[in-house]
């Protein structure tokens, strides 16, 4: 069946003991969405803001880390684009992403979010910088850039690298959008031992920003008179000197 999105579905299923029914749902342009629902329940994917996914995160059954060390080997393998619960949207976009070792540019892949960099096993400070950008039919999450700072060293077989992210959960309608004039709780949650130093809000593209409240886990977003788009900007650090500052350009609309 087709359906214009946003939109709603009703489906009913036989739920007798034992029968389990899975649904899908496919995009025309990017790959398949699944998910199961047994008896009857709700599923949702794509909600805005789609960002740096999780260091560890699942797409089907096939489990994705940012970057992991083999050897002296980095391996970048990150998810740019995955929503408030962590489901993972594939759709790529175009830009880059770069080393530093001890602020020495080790290299450089012409894909946002993938590489393999060869570098020395002696302890170091790396800086690793991913820029993203799309376009059509993407009016949302356009441009994202995720910067990590971490320590390495050699290591025997393979360990993810400790990468702190910030994930945005703002209860949204349908149409990935709140409402203008509005104050806007938005739950927090950082993944690893690591927390929050700063929020900063835009709704000018990233062109000026501004500090945002937050309380414990929920940031404070106060949205201004008319309509456009919110951008969000967030740095986080854990106790061993890890850091991240990401920034996602049209995270949602308000109107």
């Amino acid at each position: 069946m087709t359906y214009r999105l946003p939109g709603r579905a009703v489906h009913h299923v036989n739920v007798e003991p034992g029968m389990q029914w899975r649904t899908t749902l496919r995009r025309a342009w990017t790959d398949p969405d699944t998910g199961t629902i047994i008896g009857s329940g709700r599923y949702t994917a794509n909600g805005s803001p789609t960002g740096p996914g999780s260091p560890i995160t699942t797409h089907g059954t096939v489990a994705l880390r940012a970057a992991t060390r083999t050897g002296d080997t980095i391996s970048v393998d990150a998810a740019l684009y995955a929503d408030g619960a962590g489901r993972l949207d594939p759709m790529e976009g175009t830009g880059s992403t770069t080393l530093w070792r001890n602020g020495i540019r080790v290299g450089s892949s012409a894909t946002p979010g993938s590489g393999d960099f060869r570098v020395t096993g002696a302890d170091a400070r790396y800086t690793m910088k991913i820029e993203s950008q799309r376009g059509e039919p993407h009016r949302l999450s356009t441009r994202t850039t995720v910067d990590w700072t971490f320590r390495s060293a050699h290591v025997a077989g393979s360990r993810p690298l400790p990468l702190p992210l910030v994930r945005f959960s703002p209860p949204l309608d349908t149409h990935n959008s709140a409402p203008a004039g509005s104050t806007l709780p938005i739950p927090l949650s950082v993944t690893g031992p690591a927390r929050v130093n700063r929020i900063e809000v835009s709704f000018d593209d990233g062109a000026t920003w501004t500090r945002a409240v937050v309380w414990a886990t929920t940031l404070i977003v106060r949205h201004p008179p008319g309509t456009g788009f919110v951008s969000l900007r967030a740095t986080a650090s854990d106790n061993d000197g890890n850091t991240v500052d990401q920034t996602i350009i049209r995270a949602y609309r308000y109107a």
